[in-house]
C-alpha cells in the first residue's frame, strides 16, 4: 500500500508527513507558495507552453490533484480536467484554492520571456516542483535528452514518485530530537500588502571560490552571512528586545540522504545559529559555529530524529483519530507559537541546474522565490545556473534593513551583487535594477 486509492473511480493519494499542517496555516500572507522560473532567451510562445503542460501533466498525475477534506486528514484527489497556462498579471507566490473542485495545487504562469511554476508546498517541495519546471521545458524546447534527474521522462509514474518518505524511513525505537529555545524575529511593522521581492544576482564561481577560501560550503558561508547580518540589526536597535538567539532554518533535501524518487515532500530542516547571550559574535566565529553545526547534524542518525518526530505527530492515537475540523485550529497554533518561534527566518539553496548542452543556449536564467510568511518576515531562496547565482529574498518587513545588510556584506568581500527589486506600485514583472 502506497498510499494510492480508489474512490468513486477516481484516484485518491494520502498526503505526506510534511504536508499535514500546510492546509490549516494558509492565510492571504502565509499562502505556503513557492516559485521556480526560468527566463528563456526568445518571447514565450503560449500555444507552444500549453501543449508541453499537456504533456508533462500526463508523466506527474500526483500533481493532477485537489486537495479535499476527509474525516481525520486531508487527502488529494484525482483531477480529470487540464491545466491551464496562465499569463502573468499579479504578485508572485499568491494563495491557492485550495478548496475550490477544479483549481490545481501548481499554477503555470508566462510573461514575456519568463516561465514559471508556482506550487502549493502541500503538494511538494523545492525538488519536485524543479522536477516538473525541467521536464516543462525539455517539453517546450522540444530536446530530446532529459533535463530531469529523478524521473525518466519516457518511463510511466512509478508508485515510489509519490509515497511518503518519511514514512518508508521511520524509525520508531529511536529517541526524539531536543527541543529548541525561541528564536529573534525580525521587528514590525508588516508591508501593507504581500510584500517585496529582492533579488541578487552575483557570479557563481566567484561565490564557491570565497567559500572554498574560508573551508565552508556556499550555503554555509551565505547562512553565516545572514545571521552576521541579524546580529549587525540586532545590534543596532537602540530599542533592542530581549536577547534571544539568531537562527536560519535551513531545508536538507532528503534524497541526498535515502535512496527516494518521491516528488512528493521529502526534506527536514536543521536549525545553524549563534546565542545573542553569549556576546558578540566575529563573522569568523559565526562562519566555524555554521560549518561544524551542519557537518554533525547533516547526519543519518540526528536526521532519523527527526523523521521519527514528524511521523509521530501525525500517528499518536489522540491526534490521528481527532477529526480534522478539530485538528486544524491545533495545527495553527503549533505552527505560529512552536515551529516558527524557533528560527528567525528560512535559507533553501537548490543547488546547481544542470541542462543538456543543446538547451543550454536558450535558457538565461533561474530564480527561486520561497513562500512567505509574515511571523519570520524574511525567508531566503537561492539557486544557480550557468555562471550565475541567483539569491532571492522574499519579505514582508516593511523596512530593507536584513537586505541592506546582507548585500553589502557580500559586495564587502569582493563579490559584484547586481540587485533587481520589484517596487510596490508596480506589478512584480516590472523590475528596476537599483544597483
Amino acid at each position: 500500500m502506497m498510499g494510492i486509492m480508489t474512490y468513486r473511480r477516481k484516484t485518491w493519494y494520502r498526503i505526506d508527513s510534511a504536508a499535514k499542517i500546510f492546509p490549516a496555516i494558509v492565510t492571504n500572507r502565509s499562502t505556503t507558495v513557492f516559485r521556480l522560473s526560468a527566463t528563456l532567451k526568445d518571447t514565450v510562445a503560449p500555444d507552444r507552453l500549453q501543449q508541453a503542460l499537456d504533456q508533462s501533466i500526463e508523466r506527474f498525475p500526483g500533481f493532477k490533484v485537489r486537495l479535499r477534506a476527509g474525516l481525520f486528514w486531508n487527502y488529494f484527489q484525482e483531477v480529470r480536467h487540464t491545466p491551464l497556462i496562465q499569463e502573468e498579471r499579479y504578485a508572485p507566490c499568491r494563495p491557492m484554492h485550495m478548496g475550490s473542485d477544479r483549481r490545481f495545487l501548481f499554477r503555470v504562469l508566462y510573461y514575456q520571456k519568463r516561465i514559471a511554476l508556482e506550487c502549493a508546498h502541500v503538494l511538494t517541495d523545492g525538488t519536485g516542483a524543479q522536477e516538473f519546471l525541467l521536464l516543462l521545458l525539455q517539453k517546450y524546447l522540444q530536446v530530446e535528452t532529459p533535463f530531469t534527474s529523478l524521473i525518466a521522462p519516457d518511463e510511466p509514474s512509478s508508485s515510489e514518485e509519490w509515497e511518503d518518505g518519511y514514512l518508508k524511513y521511520y524509525k520508531p525505537d529511536i529517541p526524539p530530537p531536543r527541543r529548541s529555545l525561541g528564536a529573534y524575529h525580525l521587528p514590525k511593522p508588516l508591508t501593507s500588502d504581500n510584500g517585496r521581492i529582492i533579488t541578487a544576482r552575483l557570479s557563481c564561481t566567484a561565490l564557491k571560490n570565497l567559500a572554498k577560501e574560508n573551508g565552508v560550503t556556499i550555503t554555509e558561508y551565505l547562512v553565516a552571512t545572514w545571521l552576521a547580518s541579524l546580529q549587525d540589526l540586532h545590534e543596532s536597535n537602540p530599542r533592542r528586545s530581549r536577547l534571544l538567539p539568531l537562527r536560519v532554518m535551513v531545508p536538507v533535501n532528503l534524497r541526498a540522504m535515502y535512496p527516494s524518487k518521491t516528488l512528493r515532500n521529502f526534506f527536514l530542516t536543521v536549525l545553524p545559529g549563534i546565542d545573542l547571550r553569549l556576546g558578540e559574535f566575529t563573522f569568523r566565529e559565526i562562519l566555524d559555529t555554521v560549518h561544524h553545526y551542519m557537518q554533525v547534524e547533516v547526519n543519518e542518525k540526528y536526521i532519523n530524529q527527526q523523521i521519527r518526530q514528524m511521523v509521530d505527530v501525525g500517528t499518536l492515537p489522540l491526534i490521528k483519530w481527532l477529526p480534522l475540523m478539530v485538528k486544524a485550529p491545533f495545527n495553527r497554533i503549533i505552527y505560529r507559537y512552536i515551529a516558527t518561534r524557533k528560527h528567525s527566518g528560512v535559507m533553501t539553496n537548490l543547488g546547481l541546474v544542470r541542462l543538456p548542452e543543446e538547451a543550454r543556449d536558450a535558457i538565461e536564467r533561474f530564480d527561486f522565490i520561497p513562500n512567505p510568511n509574515p511571523i519570520t518576515k524574511a525567508n531566503v531562496g537561492i539557486i544557480s545556473y550557468g555562471e550565475w547565482t541567483t539569491i532571492t529574498v522574499g519579505t514582508q518587513a516593511l523596512y530593507k534593513d536584513v537586505e541592506r545588510l546582507f548585500f553589502t556584506r557580500l559586495r564587502k568581500v569582493g563579490l559584484a551583487v547586481r540587485i533587481e527589486t520589484n517596487e510596490k506600485e508596480q506589478p512584480w514583472h516590472t523590475v528596476q535594477n537599483v544597483a
